[in-house]
């Protein structure tokens, strides 16, 4: 067959009218699916169509067990809701009853659920297909969750490379010397400097509480740079603190200000509607945000200048993982305070105490 400019162009104007009219087809015989299975639902059992999809299913639902209500109507169940999301010890205790075999069984974080939770779901799927990133694993050295089972097992492995988010291309080329991230990506145009900003604040770290009062206050003052969007509702910010009680601080400070009443608690009370969030590094798995404003709370412990030994742990695996995790949140702006002084980290790179990458290092 020859392939002229004439049949390339009549092939790419079809092409391009299937991608437009095969969602509607899709969607119109999805819609006949689900319509043929209402009925049959509805005519062979009344009471469980009212429960399952009446007016006043909620209640009706409440006092029967969900094994219950799955064994007996999985099939009009997957006709109605083609996508079932469920934890894997709710595919275990429900979904199992039913005795059906899924065509596809999609596990993700799959780095972070122990293998033992999984097993079963071999058996539920034609196809399984887990997802999953070793360097967000919190459990670096466990080597039990099931991620790494399927590949012990030689499951085929394939790398998902294009980075799709709109963020600015020099976070995704500092993401993959970093961190060896595999992203490729279509072209932006968004610049670094137009959307990260970094304040040394000068703070005080306090080893017995893990917190640091003046980054905090940084990071509530930075809430007031929020602008709303275009339609005027506020874009999802998350807040990162490299300690669980740094997080807790700066949790508490916003719930005071709401409290009382004070400037500002209008505005954090229309963000929090929006999605703003407070989190530790490590909670921040499977999280994406528009703006995300960070403490990395760690800096000076005494007038002295000395620098606080705490800091060893981002040398670990595990603090590596987590810095991996929360520096791939963001999409749009991204806000750090820290409190180490120019030069005080060499300290640190020269008493490296871990064989893991050294992520603080001298330049």
């Amino acid at each position: 067959m020859q392939w002229d400019e004439n049949m390339l162009a009549h092939l790419d104007d079809n092409l391009r009218e299937l991608r437009q009219l095969l969602p509607f087809q899709i969607s119109a015989h999805w819609q006949n699916r689900k319509n043929k299975a209402l009925r049959a639902l509805k005519s062979a059992d009344s009471t469980a169509f009212k429960t399952w999809f009446g007016k006043n299913n909620r209640n009706m639902s409440s006092a029967k067990q969900g094994e219950e209500l799955f064994q007996k109507h999985i099939q009009p169940l997957t006709e109605t809701l083609p996508v079932l999301l469920v934890t894997p010890q709710v595919a275990l205790d429900v979904v199992q009853l039913s005795n059906m075999t899924f065509d596809v069984v999609l596990v993700d974080e799959a780095h972070n659920i122990p293998k033992q939770e999984c097993y079963h779901l071999f058996e539920m799927a034609k196809n399984l297909v887990v997802f999953g990133d070793s360097k967000q694993d919190m459990t670096p050295f466990a080597e039990d969750d099931f991620l790494e089972f399927c590949k012990g097992i030689g499951a085929k492995t394939n790398t998902l490379e294009y980075q799709h988010q709109d963020s600015p291309e020099e976070w995704v080329r500092f993401n993959k010397i970093a961190f060896g991230t595999p992203y490729k990506r279509l072209p932006s145009g968004r610049k670094a400097q137009e959307a990260t900003i970094v304040a040394n604040v000068e703070g005080r770290y306090d080893e017995s509480t893990c917190t640091n009062d003046a980054e905090a206050r940084q990071i509530i003052d930075w809430l007031n740079l929020i602008e709303p969007t275009a339609a005027r509702t506020y874009p999802v910010v998350g807040i990162a603190c490299s300690t669980v009680q740094q997080r807790d601080l700066i949790a508490g400070q916003l719930l005071k200000i709401r409290q009382r009443k004070q400037p500002g608690y209008e505005k954090i009370q229309q963000m929090l509607l929006s999605g703003l969030g407070v989190y530790q590094f490590a909670e921040l798995q499977g999280q994406h945000v528009d703006i995300l404003l960070i403490s990395l709370t760690h800096g000076m412990t005494d007038s002295h200048g000395s620098l606080t030994r705490h800091l060893h742990f981002w040398n670990s695996q595990l603090g590596f993982n987590q810095l991996h995790v929360v520096l791939t949140r963001a999409t749009q702006k991204m806000f750090i305070a820290h409190s180490i002084p120019t030069g005080l980290y060499s300290v640190l790179a020269a008493d490296k105490i871990s064989s893991a990458p050294a992520f603080f290092h001298t330049s």
